[in-house]
């Protein structure tokens, strides 16, 4: 028993912080994003940004796309953690949209910055900024 114990304090402590750390990852996630740039794909150069081209991430796990005002796509969103492949010891955030054939990006926020990674060569990186809320 008193082996037993130690053991199982950790896996609650460890289960406990991993809770805690995809929730604080996905309040940072919520709100409205606006798309100010990409890169990548097979020339490297990314896409031509649209006007207006903005995402949000809602409480209820709702991923909405807008370009001009106008909605373009409405999904459902999931967050996970996967091993780097190029950091073995790190883990990073993973970011399911979709169902089914959903998609699937690499994940590093901030305060003001979003950056959503498709994870193979020649994926496509979106940098998208905080909407500052309109008085």
């Amino acid at each position: 028993m008193n082996k037993i114990l130690p053991f199982v304090l950790t896996v609650i402590l460890v289960g406990i912080c991993a809770c805690s750390y995809s929730q604080s990852t996905q309040e940072a996630l919520l709100g409205k994003w606006q798309l100010v740039n990409s890169s990548g794909g097979i020339t490297g150069k990314g896409f031509p940004i649209k006007k207006n081209a903005i995402i949000e991430f809602t409480a209820d796990c709702q991923y909405l796309s807008f370009e001009q005002d106008s909605l373009e796509q409405k999904s459902t969103y999931y967050l996970t953690k996967s091993l780097s492949k190029y950091r073995k010891k790190d883990s990073l955030n993973i970011l399911l949209i979709g169902y089914g054939d959903f998609k699937k990006y690499e994940l590093y926020i901030t305060k003001t910055r979003l950056i959503l990674r498709e994870p193979y060569a020649d994926g496509f990186t979106r940098v998208y900024i905080r909407e500052l809320k309109k008085k």
